[in-house]
């Protein structure tokens, strides 16, 4: 990550932290049962009748309770830096697959500017971790040949700055 880079070499960078992997994998992926996972969808049905599916599983991930000790961490990180984040949170999703020398994911998933608040920080997350299953990014998965179960993503939230 070039902020990285910059910071270990003096640069002022903004504020960052990351909502690893392993996060979702616990958080998300382990509450989607088999049958609702995209490849299954699209191994199942018709295409239409597919992405129609794939709309209500994801609607069903975007609903799926955050674990209280996320929930709490996520508030004391708003708590944290919203006075010194006047322009809100910057919050990006960072999926395992992405860069691979034979496939680049990038822009495959979602990120949020101008997040303020602690609800639309919670938000935010939640839209980033459920974009890993839109249909742009199912669709480049299939046609790379990944296997969805074996995709996982970060979350990397950051201050906006000036």
């Amino acid at each position: 990550m070039r902020l990285a880079w910059l910071h270990r070499h003096g640069f002022r960078t903004p504020r960052g932290w990351i909502l690893p992997a392993t996060v979702f994998s616990t958080t998300i992926a382990s509450q989607i049962p088999s049958d609702l996972h995209p490849r299954a969808l699209i191994q199942s049905m018709n295409r239409a009748d597919a992405l129609s599916q794939i709309g209500r599983a994801r609607e069903r991930w975007l609903s799926a309770p955050l674990p209280p000790s996320l929930v709490q961490e996520l508030e004391f990180l708003w708590e944290t830096v919203s006075a010194d984040a006047p322009w809100g949170l910057a919050v990006r999703s960072s999926a395992t697959a992405e860069d691979l020398p034979d496939a680049s994911f990038a822009g495959q998933q979602e990120t949020f500017l101008n997040i303020v608040g602690e609800e639309a920080l919670l938000d935010a997350v939640q839209r980033c971790w459920a974009s890993l299953y839109g249909a742009r990014a199912i669709y480049y998965r299939a046609k790379q040949g990944f296997d969805d179960r074996s995709v996982n993503i970060a979350v990397v939230v950051q201050e906006l700055i000036r």
